[in-house]
């Protein structure tokens, strides 16, 4: 895995206290998100259009990021596309990404005390 520039890891990990702080943050990730699902359930969705606005989003924030790897964005594409997450109201939505959230926040302050 590649090391993570000190100055992106302190970026990404305030993004994420955004996210679980800011309200209206959140619920625009959360709209972005319903949305793909949406995509996902129609069967419309592409990983190449999911990692594309991934990358959207990071740069958005001000996050220079290289492209997440490939097998990165397959896995997040077969949970998108997975039967349990095209089921899932906006509701159940909301709830598995505060999950998912303060998960990436507890693993980041812990690569930022290394």
């Amino acid at each position: 895995m590649q090391k993570l520039d000190p100055e992106m890891m302190k970026k990404g990990y305030e993004h994420l206290c955004n996210l679980l702080t800011d309200q209206k943050a959140f619920d625009e990730m959360l709209d972005k998100s319903f949305e793909t699902v949406q995509k996902a359930k129609a069967g419309t969705l592409t990983i190449e259009e999911l990692q594309k606005g991934m990358s959207e989003a990071m740069e958005a924030k001000g996050m220079k990021a290289p492209p997440m790897p490939r097998e990165a964005v397959e896995k997040m594409f077969n949970e998108v596309t997975s039967d349990k997450t095209k089921a899932m109201t906006k509701e159940e939505l909301s709830k598995k990404l505060r999950e998912i959230l303060e998960e990436r926040k507890k693993k980041a302050e812990e690569m930022m005390k290394k």
